[in-house]
This record gives C-alpha cells, structure tokens and sequence, in this order.
C-alpha cells in the first residue's frame, strides 16, 4: 500500500471511530459536502475521498483541531513535503521573510516538528545579515568618489555576499569596510587593501536556465525526460546510487575487495555457478526496492504535468512509477526483451498483468495518444523483466554482456515508436554523470536516434574536463547548477 492510500485509510479510521454519525454528517456539513451513504465507515469514506479528490484534506484537519483537539489530526505527508520544497525555494530566492511565513504556515498543521524552529530562526539570522551588508552598501555609495578605482568591486562582492554564508573570511571583509566607513582607515590604505591584501576577485557570470521557458515547454509535453541511474539520490541520499550498490552487493557475494563497476561485478555473479543469474537478481532487487515513503520531488513534479509524458529511465527501482500511481497519473512501463529481439513488455498502471508485443505493434496501439504517459526503461524493471520460470534469463540489462548485446542490437532493441517520440521534441537528460562507460553507452544510443534535432540539455554541476568535452561533442548544453536546484526553480 502507498504512502498516500495509508494516510487516507487512517483519516476513514478516525471519523469511523471518533465521531458518531450525526457528528460526521454535522462534520460534512461544515465541510460543504451532502453525504448520500448511511452507515458511517461509508459515510467517512466518502467524505475523505471526496476531499482528497477536490484537494480540501487540509480543510479538515483545520476545523477537525478545532471542534475536536482531543484527537491527533495529522498533515497529509505529501503536501508537508510540497511545502518543504517551497521554503528552500524562497530562501534560493533570497525571499527570506516569505520563506519564514512559509514554516510558521507548515508549523500551524505540523507544530510537533522540530526542525521547523531551527529554520525560521537561521533565516531570520540571514534577514539580519542583509540588513547590515545593505547598510553598508548605502554608506559606501555615498563614498564612491573616495575609492573610485574599486568601488564596483567591492559592491559586487558585498552583492554576493548577500547570498552566500559568511565565514571568518567574509566577516574580516566586512568589518575591514566598517572601519574605511567610520574613519577608522583612509581611503589609499583600503584602496590597497583591496587591491592586493586578500583574494577578493569577483566570480565569472555562469549562464542560468530560463526557467519559466523550460517549464511551459514540459507542461505541453515538448520534452523527452531521459533519467539516469542516480538521479532519485540528487533529491533523498537514503536512494542507493551505483556506487553504494557495488560495495553492498560485493559483500553479499563475499567479495568484499572488489573495486570495479555495477557490470563487472553482476557479470562475475552471473558466470559464477555458486551464486547464477537468480540470486544476482534477488539480492540486487533486495537493495534497491528499500521502502522509501518520501516521493522524489523531480517524480512528484513530472506527475503533475496533465498531458502524457514521454519519459526514458536508466533507474530499475519503481520510485517512479509509485509516484505517479500515488498521484492518480496513468503510464505504460515499456522494456525491450534482450534475448528476444524484437520482443516487448508492457506494463499497465491500470492492470495487473504484464503484457507482451512486437515492436512493429507497438506504434498501433497508440499508448500517449490514449492518455498513458509512456515510461521506457532502457535496463529494464523488475516486474516488467520477471521470468516466468527460474531457468528463463529475464530481460534486466545488469552484467557486461547484457551491455555488450545491446550494444550489438540497438537499432532492433529501441522501439521505432520511442524513437519517434524524439522528433520535433527537446530532450532533457537528468542524473547523468558518466561515471561509466555503461552510462555512456545508453546516453550516446538516445542522442543518435534524435539524428538532427535541436540541442538536448542537461544539469551537472561538478562535470570534469572530459564530461564537459563529452557533452559538447554529444551537442547537449550543460548547466553547471545541481538536479535538484533545477527541478526547484521549475
């Protein structure tokens, strides 16, 4: 059962059982809502879906605190999170006193949390700061003739100051201005200062996304989202990335010196007779299907795009997919079935069985234009690549030959109907690092299917020389922000 259904069931559990009938249908009532069941666990039901349904859950826990503080009326956890990300976001923006009004709006539904406290009293810290550099600034304008030469260097580093965090460095700084300021120091001698006392020198501008462009364009579906393997741990550091995994899944194997990659180390399990390709998949299954009961703030905003998206993922967990069920979003998982070329299964969010088709079939059955968002995964799932008895090899793309054979079959293996999707639509790959050639190898078959379409983009702030090489031979702009600033700003 998924977070969301839990919580849901819980709020059903407490009007069943805390309130008598008359008192959920006086309850409705305040609500707006004629309830038309007559037992009360349906008449409760009812309420509670018909609230989640017109986004009014909060509607009742105000008025439930109210007429009823003898009970424990919990904020959903979905919209705790939703309103987490927005405080980071107004504090990115410099917009600290929106972002204080933002945790005392959380702390009125959530007032056990501690953390909230904290938060509010940091940035008031950062309100204080700013008054002081912007009195500064004031006091220096009125003295720019005096130190003409760097005024504007030194107004552009208090600018930056603003945003950043003030260290034993920036203090020094400050109180060195303070003293020019007072007539403590003579302009010649903080002239020198400046120019030569200390590393002061100002950053160079680093082009930003336009994101309010990028975000209409996600909104009306022009966008391909290829995912990579790690993305899910940008946003949660408890999701298990590629490099946690070798080490975790080395150990379970008793091989604990291991020092090479996710697809050397899966194909050592599966050539090896003391372990095979069942226990490989069971125990890497074991470690990456860790309940996770936070949704992924990148999952949570592609969920509520209301048009079907096209989406390619490289993540073989399901975080996806459970977000977009919890949030009500139809999809098709879609994967290639290495061994049986030209053979795919399908997955539907609104059935139960794993369905199977040709790649010539596929484009009749018109997933997005019957409203599925279609979910390609490149390696494979763990439902979708299930083998029907333990003797079958699934379709998980996991060891080296795995990566070798589709390597060899490419152009057979990626439906014609993905490759599609690619024109006339920009692509967006996010969680990418190539960290391996395995990863470059998925990323470098995508782009060759875009052939001559506009430039892809992607968001990878520490890229080294040779991602930023590799990137712009592969013609994809790179923004040097994080994944999960990015997705904040969208």
């Amino acid at each position: 059962m998924d977070t969301k259904q839990a919580y849901l069931n819980d709020l059903v559990d407490i009007l069943d059982k805390r309130f008598s009938l008359e008192e959920l249908k006086l309850l409705a009532f305040k609500l707006g809502q004629e309830l038309s069941n007559s037992a009360k666990k349906a008449v409760a039901t009812e309420l509670i879906t018909y609230l989640d349904r017109h986004q009014r859950l909060l509607d009742l826990i105000a008025i439930g605190r109210k007429d009823r503080p003898d009970i424990d009326w919990p904020m959903p956890p979905w919209i705790k999170t939703e309103w987490i990300e927005i405080a980071r976001r107004m504090e990115r923006n410099q917009a600290y006193q929106e972002a204080i009004a933002q945790w005392q709006k959380i702390q009125t539904f959530d007032p056990q949390t501690s953390t909230i406290a904290p938060e509010i009293e940091r940035l008031q810290e950062k309100i204080t700061r700013n008054k002081r550099i912007i009195i500064l600034q004031q006091q220096l304008f009125q003295r720019k003739l005096e130190i003409k030469s760097i005024y504007l260097s030194v107004a552009s580093h208090l600018k930056r100051l603003e945003k950043e965090s003030l260290d034993d460095t920036a203090e020094f700084i400050l109180a060195t201005i303070a003293e020019f300021l007072a007539g403590e120091t003579t302009a010649p001698e903080f002239i020198d200062f400046w120019s030569g006392g200390i590393d002061i020198q100002s950053t160079p501008a680093v082009e930003m996304p336009n994101y309010q462009a990028l975000a209409g364009r996600l909104q009306r579906g022009e966008i391909v989202i290829f995912l990579g393997t790690d993305a899910p741990a940008a946003f949660d550091q408890s999701v298990p990335t590629v490099e946690k995994l070798v080490p975790q899944l080395a150990h379970c194997a008793n091989y604990p010196e291991f020092k090479g990659s996710l697809p050397e180390l899966c194909e050592y399990l599966d050539m090896n007779n003391q372990y095979g390709r069942h226990f490989l998949r069971l125990k890497l299954q074991e470690l990456v299907d860790t309940p996770f009961t936070t949704p992924i703030l990148l999952h949570q905003l592609l969920a509520r795009v209301p048009i079907p998206l096209v989406i390619i993922s490289s993540c073989i967990n399901e975080l996806l997919e459970n977000t977009f069920r919890q949030q009500g979003k139809e999809f098709v998982l879609l994967s290639h079935v290495v061994e049986e070329i030209g053979t795919l299964r399908l997955e539907y969010s609104n059935k139960t069985e794993v369905e199977c088709c040709s790649t010539e079939d596929l484009s009749g059955l018109q997933l997005l234009e019957r409203g599925y968002s279609l979910i390609y995964k490149i390696l494979g799932g763990f439902t979708l690549s299930k083998p029907l008895n333990i003797n079958q090899r699934d379709s998980l793309m996991l060891s080296e030959r795995d990566y070798f054979a589709f390597a060899r079959y490419t152009d057979k293996l990626i439906p014609n109907y993905v490759v599609r999707q690619l024109t006339g639509r920009g692509c967006w790959l996010l969680g990418h690092y190539l960290h391996g050639w395995e990863n470059r190898l998925l990323v470098e078959a995508i782009l060759k299917k875009r052939l001559h379409e506009e430039q892809a983009l992607t968001v990878h702030k520490t890229a080294d020389s040779f991602a930023k090489v590799f990137w712009e031979n592969a013609r994809v702009k790179n923004y040097p922000v994080d994944l999960q600033e990015f997705i904040d700003n969208l």
